[in-house]
């Protein structure tokens, strides 16, 4: 099947038609046992492959997935520009007709945006981007060839809320410093919780020039670029995902040479980092945070049972399961799923009493996403 982007023919005029901006055209065949059926699964052949080329990631096309005979009824209803390419019976009687549809594209991102399958319209986390950049020996806390083309690929489509950039430079105030944070989980989720980051995106960026020359002018130079990014999720404290990348670019300047490979490199590794942040951060929303609560005390099968339940009930608490209940040492070992920032839900815990038999929980030790309470009875 044949995508088109129809482009405006331009004749005695300098304006382009809004009519021809705004159509995706696409030809798609439909097979059936009567001719509506075929004209329908054309119609439904065309409309998948108009979605999918306005589909750019991985998460993008698993929402659609889920979506798909919903949405594809939706647009449908917005198809009135097609006509016939051809219209013939095979040898056993089945109907094959071929169309060639025009879409208005404007509707279908519309569409698509409505239902949550574009990245721009779902719920996404707040990001901050923090790149030590050494560029051709050239080491400053305020290099951000990365950076700033990170915040643009991110920003457009994207949308995502990023934090200020300005910032970057006073938090890598010296290469030691920022080596200190990139190997350290805590600190660098301290760093990003303190500067209002969801999640934080840190990494090292550094260009070299290149042994070896793959250009025939003797008067360009060509750069090495490597760079290692770190994507953690700053509310869990978890380590989401990392990717490193590589690119080699030229120019007359070794430094602009340098600029140019970095930024290749930045880019062709955050492509490959989005589907796992917003897989994250929609499995986080959708379902929540795992947090393993370890709880002491629970002397009985009665009140393990209305621990069960009062926790159940907390807000934003959408699952608890139970793992243990060893009544010889009264633990109770559960997990349970908590959409929002498990720091307030162990402050709502702390002291929060039980739906029945009295008694309230009390919070003895967190350690990220464990937890001990003890039981205390009045």
């Amino acid at each position: 099947m044949k995508l088109h982007l129809i482009f405006p023919v331009i004749l005695f005029s300098l304006c382009a038609t809004p009519f021809a901006l705004d159509q995706i055209t696409t030809d798609a065949s439909g097979v059936g046992k009567t001719k509506e059926e075929a004209l329908l699964n054309a119609k439904k052949n065309a409309t998948r492959d108009v979605i999918k080329s306005l589909l750019s990631s991985q998460i993008e096309i698993d929402s659609f997935a889920a979506k798909e005979n919903e949405f594809i009824c939706k647009i449908i209803g917005n198809l009135k520009n097609w006509t016939t390419l051809s219209d013939s019976i095979s040898s056993d009687g089945l109907f094959n007709i071929k169309i060639r549809a025009n879409f208005p594209k404007k509707t279908v991102i519309k569409e698509l945006s409505s239902s949550q399958i574009l990245i721009q319209s779902m719920n996404k986390p707040r990001i901050l981007v923090l790149i030590s950049e050494e560029n051709c020996g050239n080491w400053k806390p305020q290099n951000q060839f990365a950076e700033n083309v990170i915040h643009k690929y991110l920003e457009n489509p994207y949308k995502f809320d990023l934090v200020n950039p300005a910032i970057t430079a006073s938090i890598k105030s010296s290469k030691q410093r920022f080596g200190q944070l990139f190997g350290d989980l805590s600190a660098a989720v301290a760093t990003g919780t303190q500067n209002g980051a969801e999640v934080l995106i840190i990494g090292t960026a550094v260009s070299k020039k290149s042994d070896n020359s793959f250009h025939n002018s003797p008067a360009m130079v060509s750069v090495n670029a490597d760079i290692l990014l770190k994507v953690i999720n700053c509310t869990t404290g978890r380590l989401i995902c990392s990717e490193s990348g590589h690119s080699t670019a030229a120019d007359t300047s070794l430094i602009s040479a340098g600029k140019a490979a970095i930024e290749k490199a930045a880019i062709s590794t955050i492509k490959n980092l989005l589907d796992p942040v917003i897989k994250d951060w929609q499995g986080q929303l959708n379902v929540g945070i795992s947090i393993n609560v370890t709880i002491n005390e629970v002397k009985s099968y009665r009140q393990k049972k209305v621990i069960i339940q009062t926790l159940s009930r907390i807000e934003n608490i959408s699952m608890v399961r139970e793992q243990i209940w060893d009544p010889e040492s009264f633990v109770l070992s559960l997990d349970i799923y908590y959409k929002g920032n498990p720091n307030d839900l162990y402050k709502k815990l702390n002291g929060f009493k039980l739906l029945s038999g009295g008694g309230s929980f009390l919070l003895t030790e967190v350690n990220g996403q464990n937890i001990t309470l003890s039981m205390q009875v009045k």
